[in-house]
């Protein structure tokens, strides 16, 4: 795109594709921006702008088709629906992790696990789960990403090793931060923060409805 895309705009593309994809799932082939500002919770007038950036998308009067939006959004992304990924850590939220496979809507796949507990480890399950000290050995080949959900003592460790093997994109669960070289990208999901984020979100829409009354 000959735009710069703003990095705030960026991030709510995936979650217009997921949107638009169980929209779709339900039969429905043409939005208006005020449908999909309802469902994103969002502006009408940011939902145009952020399509602005991908071209002249829809037609006034009529909206958006959805089918051409999914499309735009799967090549301005990546659709990644054969990005192979590795699971690190099979504790409990690992476990919830590894059903990931099984969503209807995802993008890429969960190709196998690590773990540190041998009673965790089955080479011939379904999703196979190799012991961590057989990392070097068993780790897919070509594969760079890498879901890390660790004790947050072991995750740096983990992350080097990883970085070595040729991964250069982690998702964190783990509660440690994870230093690496330039260029490795690390998204860091604190769930901490996003029930504290949604409460305050929370309280201030309740509040918004009282100072109306």
């Amino acid at each position: 795109m000959s735009k710069k895309i703003p990095v705030a705009t960026m991030n709510r593309y995936p979650h217009y594709l997921r949107v638009l994809k169980n929209m779709r799932s339900k039969g429905v082939t043409r939005l208006m921006s005020a449908d999909i500002a309802v469902a994103m919770e969002l502006e009408a007038t940011t939902v145009r702008r952020d399509f602005s950036y991908l071209g002249h998308l829809g037609r006034q009067g009529y909206g958006y088709n959805v089918d051409e939006l999914i499309a735009c959004f799967d090549k301005e992304l990546g659709d990644g629906v054969g990005e192979k990924v590795v699971l690190i850590g099979m504790g409990n939220m690992g476990r919830a992790l590894s059903k990931y496979n099984t969503f209807e809507y995802r993008v890429g796949k969960i190709v196998c696990a690590f773990d540190s507990d041998i009673n965790k480890v089955n080479e011939n399950a379904k999703l196979p789960v190799y012991h961590i000290d057989d990392i070097k050995e068993k780790f897919p080949h070509g594969v760079k990403i890498a879901i890390l959900a660790i004790p947050g003592e072991k995750v740096q460790q983990v992350a080097d090793i990883l970085v070595n093997l040729g991964v250069n994109a982690f998702i964190n669960f783990s509660d440690g931060e994870i230093v690496t070289k330039r260029g490795v990208i690390v998204q860091h999901i604190d769930l901490v923060s996003m029930i504290q984020d949604v409460i305050y979100k929370f309280k201030r829409k309740q509040q918004n409805k009282m100072d109306k009354k």
